[in-house]
């Protein structure tokens, strides 16, 4: 009877052992729990942590926190870092727009991107009454240049009128003069030319602005007195083309210089 009261103390003790020993190891925290023995159970009071992988723009890294009382391990993780945008310092361009290039991996985000801001334009090509010219724009920030084609203005006022055929307006002029089959390159000097050592100065009889009519197909100022046909063109106020035809008698001056006949 005495060894069953025995053996039977013995089991009891065996079994209180293992209930201790489950309690101890209970509480993991969702982590890693190392072998160090516990008293008694108890609410885990966790350190501020520490990075043990960082994160990246990437992929996530890892925290890790441990029980100040336990020893236990737990890990969290921690979100990639946000994307930074470093830029080239040179312009990128297209038609409409210019913009900085972002550095990093494929980002496709562009930098200060705005559309271009073009200049007045600089005359490269000249347009006269009949020939359109081309102007070339400058974007003031990321200097890309377009080109564009230009048609001369060919109405003018009557105060361009009159100081593109005064003679005195004249300076250094290239013109070229037909007359009855025949075409002579004369340059004329303050308004005057020069013909087998004779000085003739340059005259248009001093014709009024309000006597002409501007033709929008021609692009020309018609005066007929009936004994004369005059035309006048000009581009941007400028004198370009003048002819007289006086019974069947043509006399048409092409003028290739007409820089000094508009008013400054």
């Amino acid at each position: 009877m005495k060894r069953i009261v025995f053996i039977l103390i013995t089991i009891l003790a065996l079994m209180l052992c293992v209930s201790c020993s489950c309690d101890k190891n209970s509480e993991n925290g969702g982590g890693s729990v190392n072998n160090s023995p516990i008293s008694t159970p108890h609410e885990h009071a966790w350190d501020k942590g520490k990075i043990t992988v960082a994160a990246t723009e990437e992929a996530p890294g890892k925290m890790s926190y441990t029980c100040l009382i336990c020893n236990l391990v737990r890990e969290e993780s921690i979100p990639k870092t946000p994307h930074r945008h470093f830029y080239t310092g040179v312009w990128e361009r297209d038609r409409m727009n210019h913009w900085h290039k972002c550095l990093m991996g494929n980002c496709t985000v562009k930098g200060e991107k705005g559309a271009h801001e073009f200049d007045e334009g600089e005359i490269i090509k000249e347009a006269n009454q009949s020939t359109s010219g081309v102007k070339k724009f400058t974007c003031a920030v990321c200097l890309y240049t377009k080109e564009e084609e230009y048609r001369a203005r060919a109405e003018v006022t009557g105060e361009e009128f009159a100081s593109a055929l005064n003679s005195g307006s004249f300076e250094n002029v290239t013109v070229s003069l037909s007359f009855e089959g025949k075409t002579t390159i004369i340059k004329y000097a303050n308004g005057k030319r020069e013909i087998d050592g004779e000085i003739i100065e340059l005259n248009f009889d001093k014709l009024e602005y309000e006597s002409f009519t501007y033709n929008e197909d021609t692009r020309a100022y018609f005066y007929d007195t009936g004994s004369r046909k005059y035309s006048c063109q000009f581009a941007d106020g400028r004198l370009c083309a003048f002819s007289v035809n006086t019974d069947g008698d043509i006399i048409k001056m092409e003028f290739s210089n007409y820089g000094k006949t508009v008013i400054e």
